[in-house]
Formats: structure tokens, C-alpha cells, sequence
């Protein structure tokens, strides 16, 4: 299917609908349209019906299931409810929830869960939309269930030698290990790079 932005989405359907309630094919078919030119329209006409509508909506424009992003958000709040908070252990916290909503394992550090969150790219059921969030202070602005990974930094101990893994609630903070009512501007001590993953539907396959 084509994924596409709400407003792009919307279009789509309603050219197609308005292709199919008036006949248009049909119409130009048997006009006295020059041949070349009906061939043309209709070839073009039959592209845009071909075409798969797609089912994902957006949030401020960008493609985002907020559906999954509810369920991983809520998998998160039932994670915490089951095992209790922590700290240092954001990588086991985010692969309970992924286990609690999916059904699917997933491990690794912190860091390691910039290749976990990349294969479900591969995968198709999230995209990556870091270029959207230009700056740390921007990660506040996440729907639920987008997922945030951040880089070591080479450090010894912590978040600089092990990176950071979370999901955001939609309301400014984040739930790894535990919750708290911001997200991580860097780790380590130190500002570092970070992914941002939005999904786009609910992944079934464990990576």
C-alpha cells in the first residue's frame, strides 16, 4: 500500500471515488475524444484506481498508527503494573513491553535497540522519523508509543557506556524501566545522537 500523510490520503480516496460514481472510463471511452488523448486518460484513470488507499493516519502531518501507539503505550503502563520500576534497566523495560503488546522478543543495550527498531523498519510496521525532530527538546512533542533510542557516548558505566531505549507516553515523558514526566534530553552526561521511531502498524514478526 501507499503510505501517505492524511490530507495526500484523503485526496487519493476521493478522486477515486469521484472516478467510480460517475463512470468516468466508461464516459471517456465512448466520447469523441481523439484517440491518442482517450487512450492517455484512460490509462491515467486506471493508475489512480490502481492505486491502494492507504489505511495510516498522521499525526501533525507525519504517518503514525495511533492505534499501535496506544496499545505499545498501554503495554508499557501494564509492564511497569507487572514488574515494578527500576532504573538502568530501560533496554529489559522496553523489550517487556514489546513482548506484553507484540507477542515478540526482542533484546539488546539501549543502543542495540536502534538495530531492533531499524529491522521493524525493514519490516514495515514503524518508520523512522528522527529528520522531523530536529532537537532533543522536540522529543516532548511525541504521540504515545513512539519509540526513542540514544547512542552510547564510550563511557564507562550508565546510559554512556549502554545508550537509552524508551517509549513515549504522548504527554511529554517517557516509560522504560520506569516512568518519568520528561524525556531524556541526553545520556551519559552528555548530549548524544538519537532515534526517533513512529509506527505505523502493528508489527507481528520478532526481529
Amino acid at each position: 500500500s501507499i503510505i501517505v500523510a492524511g490530507g495526500d490520503n484523503d485526496k487519493l480516496a476521493q478522486v477515486q471515488k469521484l472516478i467510480n460514481d460517475n463512470n468516468l472510463i466508461d464516459k471517456i471511452n465512448t466520447s469523441k475524444i481523439e484517440n491518442n488523448i482517450k487512450t492517455s486518460l484512460v490509462e491515467k484513470l486506471n493508475e489512480i484506481k490502481g492505486k491502494e488507499v492507504s489505511t495510516v493516519g498522521n499525526y501533525n502531518g507525519i504517518p503514525y498508527d495511533a492505534e499501535t501507539g496506544e496499545e505499545l503505550y498501554n503495554a508499557a503502563q501494564a509492564m511497569l503494573k507487572k514488574y515494578g520500576s527500576s532504573t538502568g534497566l530501560c533496554a529489559t523495560g522496553v523489550s517487556r513491553t514489546f513482548a506484553i503488546a507484540f507477542d515478540i522478543q526482542m533484546g539488546g543495550h539501549g543502543y542495540q535497540w536502534t538495530g531492533n527498531m531499524n529491522k521493524l523498519v525493514e519490516q514495515g510496521s514503524f518508520i523512522d522519523v528522527t529528520s522531523e525532530f530536529k532537537t532533543s527538546a522536540d522529543l516532548a512533542n511525541l504521540p504515545a508509543g513512539a519509540v526513542v533510542t540514544w547512542d552510547e557516548t564510550g563511557g564507562s558505566s550508565g546510559g554512556a557506556k549502554y545508550g537509552h531505549v524508551c517509549v513515549a507516553d504522548g504527554k511529554g515523558g517517557e516509560i522504560s524501566d520506569h516512568a518519568q514526566s520528561s524525556i531524556y534530553k541526553s545520556v551519559g552526561g552528555s548530549s548524544t545522537t538519537y532515534h526517533v521511531y513512529f509506527p505505523i502498524e502493528r508489527p507481528v514478526i520478532a526481529v
